[in-house]
């Protein structure tokens, strides 16, 4: 389907109320791909939530509760970002995402395992998920929704493709770096 047939299809469903969400799967792509879709067509992401007093009352407490924005948000009824900018105008939380200490990690887990210490073990000794472990013992980058094995294989679990890429390649629009579906092998044909 093309870029236009999607939008065409996409704004039909939206205008007639149903939720981006909802349209995306109606339509057969992913949510992110909607909104990236209705946002080049000039229409956003819709109005903003306002804030009220009791939001932020609400995201406060939960968070001097719990310590969670996702537990604060839920409780509110606001998206994680908007959850978030309350705690960073209430000085709660840094204003800028603070990385936890995950090259520290995974330092440790790389001398744990050299130390003759099981990957589930060191992983659970370091505070990280044991696929997140796997993926440091095989050299395997993970970025977003994206893993980038050391032979070059990319594997986009958000568009569902695998594609091969040169570590030193700049850009995808080189010949014959076509992606294709994950559940295609190597080949492409299955």
């Amino acid at each position: 389907m093309s870029f236009s047939e999607e939008l065409v299809r996409l704004m039909r469903l939206v205008d007639s109320g149903i939720p981006v969400p909802a349209a995306a799967v109606a339509v057969g792509i992913s949510k992110g791909r909607a909104y990236e879709l209705l946002k080049a067509a000039g229409r956003g992401r819709g109005p903003k939530t306002t804030i009220s007093d009791e939001h932020r009352r609400v995201v406060i407490g939960e968070f001097d509760r719990t310590g969670s924005i996702n537990q604060a948000a839920i409780r509110s009824g606001l998206s994680h970002n908007a959850a978030r900018r309350i705690l960073v105008a209430a000085g709660l939380v840094a204003a800028v995402p603070v990385a936890v200490g995950k090259p520290d990690a995974k330092a440790r887990f790389l001398e744990l395992i050299k130390e003759g210490w099981s990957a589930t073990r060191a992983s659970r000794e370091v505070g990280v998920h044991p696929r997140t472990a796997r993926d440091w013992r095989r050299g395997i980058k993970k970025t977003g929704n994206t893993r980038v094995h050391p032979d070059g294989t990319v594997v986009d679990y958000g568009r569902r493709t695998r594609y091969l890429k040169t570590m030193t390649q700049a850009r995808s629009d080189v010949p014959n770096q076509r992606p294709v579906p994950v559940s295609a092998g190597p080949g492409g044909d299955r």
